[in-house]
Formats: structure tokens, sequence, C-alpha cells
């Protein structure tokens, strides 16, 4: 085999070797960001579930503040009524 055969087909195992260990990496890569991403989805879901649960509570706690004022305004009204 003349040197030039042989520079050629070292280039290409060389080469071969090189593509193989970039799909490697992509492949790692990808299952590294699926996980990350199902991870991240999972929290972001858990923090969504407990702000729609803290807004329902603050929106309870809102109407019952909202008829104690209503009641107390009522009260006013009849208690500055007999005043006069």
């Amino acid at each position: 085999m003349s040197k030039v055969a042989c520079c050629v087909t070292s280039c290409r195992r060389n080469s071969a070797r090189s593509i193989e260990d970039m799909q490697r990496t992509i492949t790692e890569l990808e299952t590294k960001l699926k996980s990350e991403s199902s991870r991240l989805k999972k929290k972001y879901e858990s923090e969504q579930q407990d702000l729609i649960m803290q807004i329902d509570n603050l929106n309870r706690s809102n109407a019952d503040l909202a008829k104690a004022n209503k009641s107390l305004a009522s009260k006013l009204k009849v208690n500055c009524c007999d005043f006069l």
C-alpha cells in the first residue's frame, strides 16, 4: 500500500472515530436535556399548583373580609342612626 493510500485510510478511520464520538456526545446531551426538562416541568407544575392553592385561599379570605366589612358597615349605619 502506498503512503497516500495509508494516509487516506488513517484519515478515514480518524474521521469515523471523531464522528462516533460526536454522535455519542450528542446522544448524552439529548438524554441530559430531556431529563432536565422533565425535572423542571415537574417542578414548575408543582409550583403552579401551590400558587393556585394560595390564590384560592386568598380569594376565600378576601370574600370573608368583604362580608365582615359589609356587616360592620351596616352595624355602623344602625349605630349612627340610633345616636342621632
